[in-house]
């Protein structure tokens, strides 16, 4: 699911990842191992679990937009307890930025989150699937990356422009997070962290399947900010990669580094920066 992608995300650009998931021992559990294992993703602790069949989604593309419903059956992810975290811990605190998102257990998001706070990681979570837990969790975390649905939902302001995202950035920052990143699909992304906001556009791109965008951009956001970029270069270079993305056939295929910066180098690009009016 969506943790799995965007650690193959982070570590197509670039980054030395270290995945953290939970499958069951059903027929689905091997692959996930294989898959994993053989994939550019550099360590992972992977749990089973007999009490519940590996996580599994059926998405479903339209050929003529690219665009996609997906069905998701989250399945061992949520059993990954706050103990099985802990005796990660040292993995955990090796790390220059963790990423997360809500296809898992919460009190073992708890757990991690607690674990980078108290070690001075900064957190990145996608608050996807929706969840109104997460209102609890925004004062430690660093960054929070909601798209226009999860935006509306944390805000109660209806994203449907780059006024109204605005708008919805102010309010989810206000509730204590550092920065709010709200991806608006083809528009591209709008960042806020109190001070400014930075109106990053989409890439041009030949769209195939927007299926894993989010977690694309997401899984290259976390590894330009581990790489110590400025954040407005972390969100151009998340931008190229997710528009790069988007052109293949899978939501699990992701760019090359090499590629990212080529169409970052061979693009006209500029980022919109306003002061926030407070």
């Amino acid at each position: 699911g969506k943790g799995c992608n965007q650690a193959l995300a982070a570590s197509y650009a670039d980054a030395q990842v270290h995945f953290i998931t939970k499958i069951g021992t059903d027929q689905f559990s091997d692959y996930a191992v294989n898959f994993i294992s053989s994939s550019r993703i550099k360590t992972s602790t992977i749990y089973q679990t007999e009490n519940h069949q590996t996580g599994t989604a059926s998405i479903f593309v339209s050929e003529e937009s690219g665009e996609n419903i997906i069905s998701i059956y989250s399945g061992a992810n949520m059993d990954i307890s706050s103990d099985e975290v802990k005796i990660q811990k040292d993995k955990i605190i090796d790390a220059d930025i963790i990423l997360l998102q809500l296809e898992t257990n919460i009190e073992a998001l708890k757990e991690i989150i607690s674990i980078g706070n108290e070690n001075n990681i900064p957190i990145i979570l996608n608050p996807a699937p929706y969840n109104k837990v997460i209102d609890k969790l925004l004062p430690m975390l660093d960054i929070l990356t909601p798209n226009e649905t999860e935006a509306s939902l944390l805000s109660g302001i209806e994203v449907v422009d780059l006024v109204s995202a605005k708008n919805a950035a102010n309010a989810i920052y206000q509730k204590g997070v550092n920065k709010v990143v709200i991806t608006l699909g083809s528009k591209g992304s709008l960042a806020y962290d109190g001070y400014k906001y930075i109106y990053s556009p989409a890439y041009p791109a030949v769209v195939k399947n927007t299926a894993g965008a989010g977690d694309a951009f997401n899984g290259a956001l976390a590894a330009s900010q581990a790489k110590g970029k400025l954040f407005s270069y972390a969100l151009r270079y998340a931008s190229a990669f997710a528009s790069l993305a988007v052109e293949t056939s899978n939501a699990s295929e992701m760019p090359e580094d090499i590629n990212v910066m080529h169409r970052i180098n061979q693009t006209t690009y500029s980022q919109i920066v306003t002061q926030s009016p407070e």
